[in-house]
């Protein structure tokens, strides 16, 4: 589903999240991509007819920090994140979120919010309110909005499992 740039493709946020690289084979000769400019919309990918995906590469993963995925239902709705966290505080975070527009994406905005943050139930709600408004002013995926605030904590949930 990565290859046919599937809206709802379940690898695709984690991959973004994680700043993953496509190895593509084109004509004869192999090339990375990042999987963020991979796809391009909504069943549109920068691959051409004879192109073929080989696989993709992950950076090098800091030991400090943590990934999860959290998905509602099945190709409803998927949030992808990658944070590090020195003394309980969020140092950096990736998010990416699928399912809710043409392609998943990270969002800066929730990034930025989380910094300094400890994964809680008050930063699960500002994560929520700031996830809801992007999709409100974003996707025709209206209905989605009223589940941020609840995605949001399930899914930082999962980091606070094994504390």
């Amino acid at each position: 589903n990565i290859a046919n740039a599937s809206p709802a493709a379940d690898l695709a946020a984690p991959l973004i999240a994680l700043n993953a690289s496509a190895h593509i084979l084109r004509e004869g000769a192999v090339f990375d991509l990042p999987v963020s400019e991979l796809i391009t919309g909504a069943e549109k990918a920068v691959l051409r007819p004879l192109d073929i995906l080989l696989g993709f590469t992950l950076p090098a993963f800091p030991k400090e920090a943590e990934s999860h995925y959290y998905q509602l239902s099945i190709s409803r709705f998927g949030v992808a994140m990658v944070l590090r966290r020195t003394q309980g505080l969020v140092e950096q975070a990736n998010i990416a979120i699928g399912a809710i527009g043409a392609k998943a994406v990270r969002i800066p905005e929730l990034e930025r919010a989380l910094i300094g943050r400890r994964v809680d139930t008050s930063s699960a709600d500002a994560l929520g309110d700031l996830l809801a408004d992007y999709i409100r002013n974003t996707s025709r995926r209206q209905y989605k909005a009223w589940a941020s605030r609840g995605v949001m904590e399930d899914a930082l949930a999962l980091f606070t499992q094994d504390n």
